[in-house]
């Protein structure tokens, strides 16, 4: 839908492909392809008369199978999983998108009881990311490419994240490879996270967790130490960041 003032594109929005509400036992399966054709779109990544559509976008469901599918170039996410999302499980999905192509998260998820398994990931933002009241996770087997990682993140506040296994995946070319981000603001509790056989190739931050995520986005110029002397001290609240019980065992990583 384009709204337009004397002839001036100023707005425009279209719908999800395909988006279900408060639904119960839901299955997209096959050995079929969806492309997105997010070309024209993608430059409106970083502007605010722009709402991108999202490939598939599920709210509010329980019970939610997606497998065996190819998604490829979605305007924005290629799969929205939130709401308090359950018993979601993710397995054998193909997702490709240009490294360039902005926000188009190819797994984002927030609920409880999610697998994702056996996938092949490239786009161009997080290749799995989970928010504030995500628990019980476990991403296995996974192959992923270019992208920003395996996030959590960057908000972790309603209900915090925690019950995270990652085990035997590989990442390679990716800007990240392991990455928890929040802030003051938008954090919670975020515990019992655990890499567990992880491969990492030719990514230019392996390991990166961080809590001021407003400040620098991905620190990619900034150290540690410039960090910590910029940032004033800011009291503890209920949405400070909280990162604890955090396992790396097995990772092998070059930069």
């Amino acid at each position: 839908t384009w709204f337009t003032n004397n002839g001036t594109n100023i707005y425009f929005t279209a719908n999800n492909f395909i988006s279900g509400t408060s639904l119960t036992d839901i299955e997209i399966s096959g050995a079929g392809a969806i492309d997105g054709q997010g070309l024209p779109w993608w430059p409106w990544a970083n502007t605010n008369n722009a709402v991108r559509p999202i490939m598939i976008r599920l709210n509010g469901c329980n019970r939610q199978l997606i497998q065996n599918v190819t998604l490829s170039n979605s305007p924005m996410f290629h799969i929205a999983i939130g709401g308090s999302g359950k018993n979601n499980t993710v397995q054998g999905v193909t997702v490709f998108a240009p490294a360039s192509s902005p926000n188009t998260d190819a797994c984002d998820v927030s609920g409880t009881n999610t697998l994702v398994q056996n996938c092949n990931i490239s786009e161009g933002d997080d290749d799995f990311t989970c928010g504030g009241g995500t628990h019980d996770v476990l991403l296995t087997n996974n192959t992923y490419g270019t992208g920003h990682g395996i996030s959590i993140g960057s908000y972790t506040d309603s209900g915090g994240v925690s019950n995270i296994t990652v085990i035997n995946c590989t990442i390679s070319g990716a800007v990240n490879g392991i990455r928890i981000k929040s802030d003051i603001g938008r954090g919670g509790l975020v515990q019992n996270i655990n890499y567990i056989n992880i491969g990492i190739t030719n990514v230019n931050f392996p390991i990166q967790i961080y809590g001021y995520y407003r400040w620098y986005g991905t620190p990619s110029g900034i150290s540690p130490q410039i960090a910590a002397s910029t940032n004033a001290v800011s009291p503890l609240d209920p949405n400070t960041p909280i990162y604890r019980n955090i396992t790396f065992s097995n990772i092998n990583a070059t930069s």
